[in-house]
């Protein structure tokens, strides 16, 4: 029996507006394979811009104008038969949503209601997925989960604003978690936090992963928080893939010069070396450079790297890269 929850194959979607008459395509994913194994920690790193975000929506089946799917497909494999998420009716995707899929936004805010109270949203996204608890039993579940995840149950009857930022962030974890989900999304769960607040909040991801032992997809451009909780790692550049394997090697022998500069630039605790940086910035999307898209900024590339997009390959370093001088 396969060990894979969710696989991607040659997934390619892009942002469609049309103003003023003026036609114009942002192609933010292009060409992403990617196949996520069950009960483990999957990070997905990269600069801002070059599309974590988008594919996560992609991930979870959220794919709204002026976001468009142009090929590939999204496979859920947690149900008895795979699930395509993109040739899925509405009422097929309300199903699993909070139930098997469930995420965490990136932002607090951007998940609970201003307007209503903490409680209320429990109801509104998790018990339409209880309803074998009673009212009654389903506020006492409630009650229960949030004292594991170290909030009382006064926290239910305030609103956001009365919240702090770390508080509200354990509550958009309880909202993900209270269905125990086979796979749970987190889009930048540590935005906006203090340092203290974020390690809480990493280490109570990862506890809950273990104790629900689901799958965690993990999207943060921070490799340090990577290499403290992801067992493996998906490398991001301008819509593509260009490096991924375990953590471990992706940190010890990465192949791609994009990976290898972004570890680089890691502070390390008594380093006083200057950090080199990447010339040039990430390309226009709307208009991306024919070739690898990295090619622009590599300082190794090649005539070769300009017209030919390099296939994500095993190298001998045990990750996969796309890059033909990884060897």
């Amino acid at each position: 029996m396969s060990d894979l929850i969710l696989q991607t194959k040659g997934l390619r979607a892009s942002y469609i507006t049309h103003l003023y008459g003026i036609d114009r395509e942002v192609k933010v994913v292009d060409g992403v394979d990617l196949s996520i194994k069950k009960n483990e920690f999957f990070g997905i790193a990269g600069e801002s811009g070059c599309g974590k975000t988008t594919l996560l929506k992609l991930i979870a089946g959220f794919c709204k104008p002026p976001l468009q799917v142009q090929a590939g497909s999204v496979e859920f494999l947690g149900l008895k038969e795979p699930m395509s998420l993109f040739e899925a009716t509405e009422a097929e995707l309300y199903k699993i949503r909070w139930r098997n899929i469930s995420y965490i936004m990136q932002g607090s805010m951007n998940v609970l209601n201003p307007v209503r109270k903490i409680f209320k949203s429990f109801e509104d996204f998790a018990y339409p997925h209880m309803l074998e608890l009673t009212p009654a039993g389903f506020k006492q579940r409630v009650i229960e989960h949030l004292g594991n995840l170290r909030l009382s149950k006064e926290v239910l009857e305030t609103y956001p604003h009365e919240l702090s930022g770390g508080m509200r962030q354990r509550v958009t974890i309880g909202l993900a978690t209270l269905c125990s989900p086979e796979i749970i999304i987190a889009d930048e769960p540590t935005t906006a936090l203090d340092v203290v607040v974020q390690r809480e909040t990493l280490g109570l991801i990862k506890r809950i992963q273990k104790e629900l032992a689901n799958t965690i997809i993990l999207v943060t451009h921070d490799l340090a928080v990577h290499a403290n909780v992801s067992d493996r790692i998906a490398i991001m550049y301008a819509g593509t893939i260009v490096e991924e394997g375990k953590t471990t090697d992706i940190f010890d022998r990465p192949a791609h010069p994009y990976t290898q500069h972004l570890i680089r630039s890691l502070p390390r605790l008594g380093d006083k070396e200057k950090k080199g940086y990447l010339k040039g910035a990430p390309p226009n999307l709307a208009d991306p450079p024919p070739g690898c898209r990295f090619h622009p900024r590599c300082p190794l590339a090649v005539d070769r790297c300009r017209v030919e997009v390099p296939k994500l390959e095993l190298k001998k370093s045990g990750t996969m890269a796309a890059c033909f001088l990884a060897e």
